[in-house]
């Protein structure tokens, strides 16, 4: 039940300020040993969250779009892709919207690229 906010305090004060790569590497090393002792021990995390399926899942639309552009070299056809690959034309839609809100492609017309 405790908060990763209330953890930070604890961090911030064993950190060797000096050299914090050997802090953090025991820390990853710790981690790793944990993971040892308890299945899955991030689930007693209070802010642990299960992650959502992949299938049908706006990571996949987004992974698919990106892949086939690297794949085409150029400008893509969203209804096109949307047939190639059997997803619903608007989950694709969206996916693209939101890659080129955050500026990693271009969509205009229909069509789907990276930007120059």
């Amino acid at each position: 039940g405790v908060s990763d906010r209330e953890l930070e305090p604890v961090a911030a004060a064993t950190m060797d300020e000096a050299d914090p790569r050997t802090w953090y590497y025991a820390l990853m090393d710790y981690g790793a040993w944990l993971k040892k002792r308890e299945p899955n021990p991030g689930r007693q995390s209070a802010g642990y969250s299960r992650q959502s399926t992949f299938k049908g899942s706006a990571r996949q639309a987004r992974g698919a779009l990106l892949r086939a552009i690297a794949d085409g070299g150029g400008a893509i056809s969203l209804e096109a892709l949307a047939l190639d690959l059997g997803m619903a034309h608007e989950r694709l839609e969206t996916a693209a919207h939101n890659l080129a809100a955050e500026g990693l492609v271009v969509y205009e017309a229909g069509r789907i690229s990276f930007s120059d």
